[in-house]
């Protein structure tokens, strides 16, 4: 039936010819414009663009010393200057361990917006958050697979120097916040 019908809709269809742009959508079209354009908060996740050495430490355990694993991470802006891609390469517990993050700051809402994942789980992690004075402050959850448990996360991006920044991942359990990760990026070749 619908092979029928399509050809008679395809006909009725107007052809609509371009026309100039004026008034309201002159305006929408500025606004459109300034909000996909790459600002201040762009330029600062610049300074993660580059080659590392990373040191992992993750916390399973506050009785147990962490989990250490060592790699290196691939930082590119991407999309015209508007995200960073993190490529993550390293071993964790004898196995190989790949993760990709993409960070972005969205002018419209005035929040950096973040995803994660990595071939040790199925959970794309999300986060938002705010620059809290030189800190990028990103919150997030997700579901524990041991526990089914919703986890709230606060990853906190600090800037060292031009040549190491640091961030720690907070995870909430039992109402408490504890230190769950710490990963430290040395730029390679220092």
């Amino acid at each position: 039936m619908w092979r029928r019908i399509l050809p008679l809709v395809m006909l009725a269809l107007p052809v609509v010819a371009p026309r100039p742009v004026a008034g309201q959508e002159m305006e929408e079209m500025a606004a459109m414009m300034e909000a996909g354009t790459p600002g201040e908060m762009h330029e600062l996740l610049g300074k993660t663009v580059g080659t590392w050495n990373v040191t992992v430490k993750v916390y399973m355990d506050p009785s147990a010393p962490p989990m250490e694993m060592t790699g290196t991470a691939t930082v590119e802006m991407i999309m015209d200057g508007r995200f960073v891609a993190e490529h993550v390469e390293g071993a964790m517990m004898d196995m190989p361990f790949r993760g990709l993050g993409i960070t972005g700051y969205n002018n419209t809402a005035e929040r950096f917006e973040s995803t994660w994942l990595d071939n040790m789980a199925t959970t794309l992690y999300t986060y938002t958050g705010m620059l809290d004075g030189e800190k990028i402050v990103l919150t997030g959850s997700y579901q524990d697979p041991m526990s089914g448990e919703s986890v709230t996360q606060r990853s906190v991006l600090t800037f060292i120097d031009d040549d190491h920044y640091m961030v720690q991942n907070y995870e909430t359990r039992g109402g408490q916040e504890a230190l769950g990760m710490e990963i430290h990026y040395i730029r390679s070749g220092m």
